[in-house]
Protein backbone atom coordinates (compact mmCIF):
# COMPACT_ATOMS: atom_id res chain seq x y z
CA UNK A 1 0.00 0.00 0.00
CA UNK A 2 1.27 3.46 -0.86
CA UNK A 3 4.37 2.28 -2.68
CA UNK A 4 5.59 -0.29 -0.17
CA UNK A 5 6.57 -3.61 -1.61
CA UNK A 6 5.39 -6.66 0.25
CA UNK A 7 7.83 -9.42 0.94
CA UNK A 8 6.98 -12.61 -0.90
CA UNK A 9 5.26 -15.26 1.17
CA UNK A 10 7.71 -17.82 2.54
CA UNK A 11 6.03 -20.83 4.18
CA UNK A 12 9.36 -21.96 5.66
CA UNK A 13 9.71 -18.68 7.56
CA UNK A 14 6.14 -18.95 8.85
CA UNK A 15 6.66 -22.52 10.04
CA UNK A 16 9.92 -21.70 11.84
CA UNK A 17 8.15 -18.77 13.54
CA UNK A 18 5.41 -21.15 14.73
CA UNK A 19 8.02 -23.60 15.99
CA UNK A 20 9.93 -20.96 17.96
CA UNK A 21 6.69 -19.90 19.66
CA UNK A 22 6.08 -23.50 20.67
CA UNK A 23 9.60 -23.66 22.14
CA UNK A 24 8.99 -20.43 24.09
CA UNK A 25 5.70 -21.74 25.48
CA UNK A 26 7.34 -25.03 26.50
CA UNK A 27 10.20 -23.09 28.16
CA UNK A 28 7.75 -20.96 30.14
CA UNK A 29 5.79 -24.04 31.20
CA UNK A 30 9.00 -25.80 32.26
CA UNK A 31 10.05 -22.81 34.36
CA UNK A 32 6.65 -22.68 36.05
CA UNK A 33 6.67 -26.41 36.80
CA UNK A 34 10.19 -26.21 38.25
CA UNK A 35 9.07 -23.40 40.57
CA UNK A 36 6.06 -25.47 41.65
CA UNK A 37 8.32 -28.37 42.57
CA UNK A 38 10.60 -26.09 44.58
CA UNK A 39 7.60 -24.67 46.46
CA UNK A 40 5.96 -28.00 47.14
CA UNK A 41 9.18 -29.57 48.38
CA UNK A 42 9.65 -26.63 50.74
CA UNK A 43 6.11 -27.00 52.11
CA UNK A 44 6.65 -30.62 53.17
CA UNK A 45 8.88 -29.65 56.08
CA UNK A 46 6.32 -27.20 57.45
CA UNK A 47 3.94 -29.94 58.54
CA UNK A 48 4.37 -32.39 61.40
CA UNK A 49 3.80 -36.08 60.71
CA UNK A 50 0.20 -36.71 59.85
CA UNK A 51 -2.39 -36.35 57.13
CA UNK A 52 -1.32 -32.85 56.10
CA UNK A 53 2.27 -33.92 55.61
CA UNK A 54 1.18 -36.95 53.57
CA UNK A 55 -0.93 -34.66 51.37
CA UNK A 56 2.05 -32.31 50.93
CA UNK A 57 4.24 -35.26 49.92
CA UNK A 58 1.68 -36.50 47.39
CA UNK A 59 1.33 -32.96 45.99
CA UNK A 60 5.11 -32.76 45.61
CA UNK A 61 5.16 -36.11 43.79
CA UNK A 62 2.46 -34.87 41.40
CA UNK A 63 4.47 -31.70 40.78
CA UNK A 64 7.58 -33.77 40.07
CA UNK A 65 5.64 -35.85 37.55
CA UNK A 66 4.34 -32.68 35.88
CA UNK A 67 7.93 -31.39 35.74
CA UNK A 68 9.07 -34.56 33.98
CA UNK A 69 6.27 -34.13 31.43
CA UNK A 70 7.27 -30.47 30.92
CA UNK A 71 10.91 -31.50 30.41
CA UNK A 72 9.84 -33.94 27.71
CA UNK A 73 7.64 -31.35 25.99
CA UNK A 74 10.42 -28.76 26.02
CA UNK A 75 13.09 -31.14 24.75
CA UNK A 76 10.76 -32.35 21.99
CA UNK A 77 9.88 -28.81 20.89
CA UNK A 78 13.55 -27.79 20.92
CA UNK A 79 14.57 -30.85 18.92
CA UNK A 80 11.82 -30.31 16.32
CA UNK A 81 12.84 -26.67 15.93
CA UNK A 82 16.54 -27.52 15.52
CA UNK A 83 15.82 -30.35 13.08
CA UNK A 84 13.60 -28.09 10.98
CA UNK A 85 16.31 -25.44 10.81
CA UNK A 86 18.92 -28.00 9.76
CA UNK A 87 16.64 -29.52 7.15
CA UNK A 88 15.49 -26.28 5.50
CA UNK A 89 18.44 -23.93 6.17
CA UNK A 90 18.72 -22.84 2.55
CA UNK A 91 15.01 -21.93 2.32
CA UNK A 92 15.00 -19.14 4.91
CA UNK A 93 15.13 -15.46 4.00
CA UNK A 94 17.47 -14.79 6.93
CA UNK A 95 19.74 -17.29 8.70
CA UNK A 96 18.38 -19.01 11.79
CA UNK A 97 20.32 -20.24 14.80
CA UNK A 98 19.70 -23.44 16.67
CA UNK A 99 18.12 -23.33 20.11
CA UNK A 100 20.90 -24.45 22.44
CA UNK A 101 19.41 -23.98 25.93
CA UNK A 102 18.80 -27.39 27.51
CA UNK A 103 16.03 -28.28 29.92
CA UNK A 104 18.62 -28.74 32.67
CA UNK A 105 19.79 -25.15 32.26
CA UNK A 106 16.23 -23.85 32.52
CA UNK A 107 15.66 -25.80 35.73
CA UNK A 108 18.94 -24.45 37.13
CA UNK A 109 17.82 -20.90 36.30
CA UNK A 110 14.49 -21.54 38.01
CA UNK A 111 16.34 -22.59 41.16
CA UNK A 112 18.75 -19.63 40.92
CA UNK A 113 16.09 -16.98 40.48
CA UNK A 114 13.34 -18.56 42.60
CA UNK A 115 13.96 -16.36 45.62
CA UNK A 116 14.55 -13.19 43.61
CA UNK A 117 10.92 -12.83 42.53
Amino acid sequence: MFGKKKKPFNPYENRVDDLIHIVWEARDCLTAKAKQVITRLGVINLYPDGADRKKAVSDAEEAKHALIVAIGAYDTARMEYNNYIKKYAEMFDSPKREWTTTSHEIIEWAYQYYNKE
